[in-house]
């Protein structure tokens, strides 16, 4: 599982400070297969050794939805409060009693219509909006060439294997930095907060590059769990309920969805302390 192939095209990395003061740096074209975006967006800090390319886990404060309050990004909101996301993440409203914790409800729904393109045209938007529009060009227009496809001027795509949006426009050099290329925001707390706190699982769709989760898998769901692979001890590890695994190792879990299905997954302990796993699915006996 998790197993990839993709040409890199270009390097990007974050240079931070650790504790001793000692530089160290993040492939985020190497290690966005891992699922480090997760952690980016839960605050989490990456625990580097040496010069390895990715960090080996995060470590990441307990999420805690205060009573009476919603949590967006490190901020409280209050009852009514409304919180807007990335993208077509607009119009939650914040629902918490004074005694029990705030989750989001969405009051506004965007739907983008893409129909086919008239011909000798093509679609356009902006890194930070939610809908693109048809553009006609009456020239010639700026190209970009990332990896073996070519992207034409305003087109918004995504570099393979990475969890970076990224537009078209002239100055684009193939490096995935600002202002022509963002890390992807998925704005999880607006549909899975409860999830968050109980420390469930992320759920990909696909293993290209693991970034925003499709869903989240409880431990409290489970019925049934079986080590698949089991991997030798490692200093840092993954919990999952009231179990820890090492790094390498994989599980298969039966577990009931919201139609109280048997759901059949795998999952695996990549970088701690989440497990990462596969959206694809099975129907259990």
């Amino acid at each position: 599982m998790f197993t990839h192939s993709f040409k890199v095209n270009c390097l990007v990395v974050l240079l931070f400070t650790s504790f001793y003061g000692i530089f160290a740096q993040i492939d985020y074209e190497t290690c966005d297969k891992n699922g480090i975006h997760f952690y980016e967006e839960l605050g989490c800090k990456p625990q580097m050794t040496g010069s390895q390319p990715c960090p080996d886990s995060y470590k990441c404060k307990d999420y805690i939805i205060p009573n009476g309050k919603c949590l967006f990004y490190g901020k409280e909101l209050n009852n009514g409060d409304i919180a807007d996301g990335s993208y077509c993440n607009k119009g939650f409203e914040c629902r918490a009693e004074p005694n029990s914790k705030g989750t989001f409800e969405n009051l506004l729904i965007i739907d983008c219509f893409f129909g086919p393109n008239t011909d000798g045209c093509y679609n356009t938007g902006e890194l930070r909006r939610c809908c693109q529009t048809e553009f006609c060009p009456t020239g010639p227009v700026y190209e970009c060439q990332v990896g073996n496809t070519t992207y034409k001027e305003d087109q918004v795509f995504t570099p393979e294997g990475t969890c970076y949006n990224c537009i078209c426009t002239p100055g684009f050099r193939g490096i995935y930095e600002e202002p022509y290329c963002i890390r992807r925001p998925c704005d999880m707390e607006l549909r899975s907060s409860t999830q968050l706190e109980k420390k469930c699982a992320p759920v990909y769709y696909n293993d290209d590059a693991l970034c925003c989760p499709a869903e989240f898998l409880c431990a409290e769901d489970v019925t049934s769990t079986t080590l698949v692979t089991k991997a030798p001890e490692s200093k840092s590890q993954c919990t999952f309920g009231s179990n820890t695994y090492n790094i390498g190792d994989q599980i298969q879990v039966v577990a009931k969805n919201q139609w109280s299905s048997n759901i059949q997954r795998t999952c695996e302990c990549i970088v701690p302390p989440y497990l990462a796993c596969e959206n694809s699915f099975s129907i259990a006996n």
